[in-house]
């Protein structure tokens, strides 16, 4: 706030503060520099990137000739393992959930709280699932992100399968079914 001063004939003045104290010259500082830094970072950004994508064909030439299944097929895999590990998972998930559920003292907040934790290891196996082709896409994939959608898409869709039969399994034991 600015300060006001009174001379001896009774006029008062205002002294206003040195602008290099004042919030809006701060403001208009950072902004000024994140402009500079930015613009000076984007010059080495896109050298970066050009490296990174002379990477990635080098890394997707060596790994293609090491590497002899297409990502196709090795999506496919991927979703063929980590659909049998949460369709393993999830009758394991229900037991356990009805096993703790048990001893539950917390109403349906504890119950709620019960069957997220055994929703969570089935996202755990799914993200796994999902990273894996992903680093497929990345290392023998086309660049494109085609096969490794579809794919992923569908681990999804298992998931969100095994998942409900969990989320269900909680609903009836809320209920009292």
């Amino acid at each position: 706030m600015a300060k006001k001063i009174v001379d001896e004939n009774g006029n008062t003045y205002v002294q206003k503060k040195p602008f290099y104290k004042r919030v809006w010259f701060w403001i208009l500082l950072v902004v000024i520099v994140a402009i500079l830094g930015n613009s000076l970072n984007g010059g080495s950004n896109n050298k970066n990137k050009s490296n990174t994508s002379s990477l990635k064909q080098t890394n997707s030439q060596s790994s293609s000739s090491t590497n002899k299944m297409s990502e196709e097929d090795q999506d496919k895999q991927i979703l063929a393992d980590y659909t049998a590990r949460l369709q393993a998972q999830t009758p394991k998930s229900i037991a356990s959930y009805n096993e703790k559920a048990k001893s539950n003292q917390d109403g349906l907040e504890g119950l709620a709280k019960l069957s997220n934790a055994e929703v969570s290891v089935l996202a755990k196996i799914s993200n796994e699932g999902i990273e894996k082709m992903a680093k497929v896409m990345y290392k023998s994939g086309s660049g494109k992100q085609d096969t490794y959608k579809d794919y992923a898409g569908k681990l999804q869709d298992i998931y969100t399968t095994e998942a409900g039969k969990v989320t269900d399994n909680y609903t009836n034991s809320a209920t009292g079914q």
